[in-house]
């Protein structure tokens, strides 16, 4: 073996690259060239309280109340009790240009209350009779 070659190995195996351009890429050098999406999305996957809080939300079960509510609204739509959320929201955005910023149904009082931001920034105010979708009142907040 020359001397040249010995240098070169002595070198390479104290963990040193032999030239710049034969230099390993690992450790923090290597994360740096991940683009930062990567980055963030590896390392929170990694992160235990990141794992626990994904795991929890995914088997917290929805409460059977807020299920049976949705069925019941669904099922008095169906039978005609209730007019349909979709025909109030195209009546109200006929009525008012803009961009719907509430909706609240409020059975015990039969109404749908359904506030809009127009584009000069005011904020209307609909009532609706929930049973016909027959429109109570229009004001402006």
């Amino acid at each position: 073996m020359g001397a040249d070659l010995r240098d070169r190995r002595a070198g390479h195996s104290a963990g040193l690259p032999e030239t710049p351009d034969e230099a390993p890429v690992h450790g923090a050098f290597n994360r740096l060239r991940q683009p930062l999406r990567m980055r963030a999305r590896s390392a929170s996957l990694r992160h235990p309280a990141c794992c626990a809080l994904l795991l929890a939300l995914l088997t917290t079960p929805v409460p059977a109340a807020a299920v049976e509510d949705t069925r019941s609204l669904r099922e008095a739509v169906q039978l005609g009790r209730l007019a349909p959320l979709e025909r109030i929201l195209e009546d109200a955005l006929r009525r008012v240009p803009g961009r719907v910023v509430k909706v609240e149904l409020d059975a015990e009082d039969d109404e749908y209350e359904i506030e809009i931001l127009d584009a000069l920034g005011r904020v209307w105010e609909l009532e609706y009779r929930a049973s016909s979708g027959e429109l109570k009142s229009k004001e402006r907040d």
